[in-house]
This record gives structure tokens, sequence and C-alpha cells, in this order.
């Protein structure tokens, strides 16, 4: 398997992607406080901000208030998951001259230099029960391409209560978008919404089958 400095570096020396990355090897270290409480894997786009922040923790989370994780620890709490539980990283770990939403490199680099990465990382370190709950969309349909249906109404992966067990990780993946500027605190895909209730069990069913 190729380390992750290895594959940056074929990655700054392609000549149409290169340009699209920030030089700096330091990557972002992934969060738990602990391997084997990990209920559930979740997984960011890439530590790119709009300030150019360099973050010691993927989304900041040397902060365990970092308002980058904030709408998302306030969604896990809905679903019975917290900080002490989880195992947080980005699909892409290097930085990129844009934020994930304005990157239209973003998906190619995504899925030929860091999906293998970190399908084998997953692999190695947790049981294929394990979930991954995805919190951009951009990674969830590198993971999911079958979700790319739901492009244009993304909130029906919720209404609809889907799971996709269909997809290039090899275990349950999950949406838990935290964008949205419609409903609730946290934006439309606020997990207290009561539309949401039936997404909201079956997820939470999903992780305490994993526990046993």
């Amino acid at each position: 398997m190729s380390s992750k400095k290895e594959v940056f570096n074929l990655l700054l020396n392609n000549p149409l992607f290169g340009n699209a990355c920030i030089n700096n090897p330091d990557f972002p270290e992934p969060f738990h406080r602990g391997l084997n409480n990990v209920k559930a894997i979740i997984l960011g786009a890439d530590p790119s901000t709009p300030d150019k922040k360099v973050l010691k923790h993927v989304f900041g989370l040397e902060n365990p208030k970092s308002p980058y994780f904030e709408p998302i620890l306030k969604n896990l709490s809905h679903i019975d998951l917290s900080l002490d539980n989880i195992y947080v990283k980005n699909l892409c770990p290097n930085y990129f001259t844009d934020v994930t939403d304005n990157n239209d490199l973003y998906l190619e680099i995504a899925k030929e230099y860091w999906l293998p990465i970190l399908r084998d990382e997953l692999n190695l370190l947790f049981k294929p029960e394990i979930p991954v709950l995805v919190t951009a969309w951009k990674p969830f349909i590198v993971v999911a391409p079958d979700a790319k249906k739901y492009k244009n109404c993304k909130s029906r992966i919720y209404t609809e209560v889907k799971i996709f067990n269909q997809n290039l990780l090899g275990r349950p993946v999950i949406a838990l978008f935290r964008g949205g500027r419609r409903k609730g605190n946290n934006g439309y895909y606020d997990l207290s919404i009561p539309e949401f209730s039936a997404y909201v069990t079956a997820v939470k069913n999903l992780i305490q089958r994993t526990e046993n």
C-alpha cells in the first residue's frame, strides 16, 4: 500500500491536478478518543477553509468546540454519537487552493488518488460493519456513486430512509450532511426536523447493531 506522502507527491506532479493543491504535506491528523470505542466513521471532504487555516486535526478538532464541526456534532447527538465514540477523517487529506464546493477537480482527485488509500486504512482499523457517515455531497458521491440520482433533491435520502450498502468502501455509507439553508438551527439537514425521524431511527438501529 502506498503511503499518503507518496500519493501526494504523485498528485503534485500531475500537470492536470497539481496546481489545485497547496504544497503542504503536513495533513491534519484523524481524530478519535480510542479506536476500541469507535461506533462510526465520520468522513469530511478535505481540510481546505476559506481563510486557509492550517489545522492540527481534521475539522480543527484539536478544539473540541471547533466551529467547523459544531453542526455535525449537534446532528451526531441525535443518533447517540459523540466525540467519545467516533473516528473522524477526510476523504482527501491534503489542502486545496479552493474549498470543496469551488474545486472542479475534487471528484477526480478524490476517486483516483485518495479513495483506495481511505478504503485500505479503514479496513485495517475497523470491522466492515462500522458505518461511514459522510458530511458533504462531493465525498458522498465518490464513495457511493449510486447517490448521484438524488442530486436535485438530496433530502430524499433522509425522507426515503436510504442507506447505501452498495458502495466503494465495502461498509454501510450514510448521509450526514451539515449544509442547507432551510429549516432548523443547523440548516435543512438538521436531524431534529420531524420529517427525518424515521431516518434517525434507522441510523441509530444500524449503529447499535455494530456493538454486538
